[in-house]
């Protein structure tokens, strides 16, 4: 005899009022000592379209980089960025007494700080946040420059902000040009220029187009 064969909601029924497609993911069996299988039927589920994307959209967004805080480039460039879809929402610079600035650390929002330099020596200076939803990401980074010693200090403001906050407080050397994002724009990485026997002699910002 020729078997029965079945068909679960799919090509030959889709058209029927009421109905949505369906796919074979699976059997019922009975099975007999001695016999083996001696009968079976599929098991069919709706195919459901998925309200939530597999992979979320990525987000294309401009980017451009300040110019230099300074001149120098006698040194060591070190980049480092946030990844796609994230920006610095804190900044925390490290302090070693007779250099000023030797390292500094970028948290972009996803738990781990990204170290720059991995200079182990002096200590670390308040960290510098920018979370609110009002002055969200970093706006402004300015360096202060002290001659033979590199920066020795920096400002950093957030977006709409009217007032930036100091790492150190060294009042020595004199303040570098304030190069600030573009409106809309917030800092997605930094770059700085390490010079040895200096600690960090001059950096810039990675500014990246945000839904503000």
């Amino acid at each position: 005899s020729v078997p029965y064969h079945g068909f679960c909601r799919g090509e030959r029924l889709k058209a029927a009022a009421g109905r949505r497609s369906q796919i074979l993911f699976g059997f019922w069996k009975i099975e007999s000592y001695g016999y083996g299988i001696i009968n079976f039927r599929p098991r069919c589920s709706e195919l459901v379209q998925s309200e939530i994307p597999a992979t979320p959209p990525v987000i294309e967004r401009k980017s451009l980089w300040t110019s230099w805080s300074n001149g120098n480039h006698d040194g060591t460039t070190l980049k480092e960025e946030c990844p796609r879809n994230y920006a610095v929402q804190g900044l925390q610079w490290k302090e070693q007494g007779g250099y000023g600035l030797v390292e500094l650390y970028m948290d972009c929002g996803y738990g781990d700080e990204i170290p720059f330099t991995r200079n182990t020596e002096g200590s670390r200076n308040p960290k510098r946040t920018c979370k609110s939803t009002d002055n969200y990401g970093f706006q402004v980074v300015r360096g202060r420059e002290q001659p033979w010693y590199g920066i020795v200090d920096v400002e950093m403001k957030c977006t709409g902000a009217t007032s930036g906050t100091r790492s150190s407080g060294n009042g020595n050397g004199s303040w570098n040009k304030a190069y600030s994002c573009p409106k809309g724009y917030v800092i997605t990485g930094m770059e700085l220029i390490e010079a040895s026997g200096y600690g960090i002699i001059n950096f810039r910002a990675k500014c990246t187009e945000w839904n503000l």
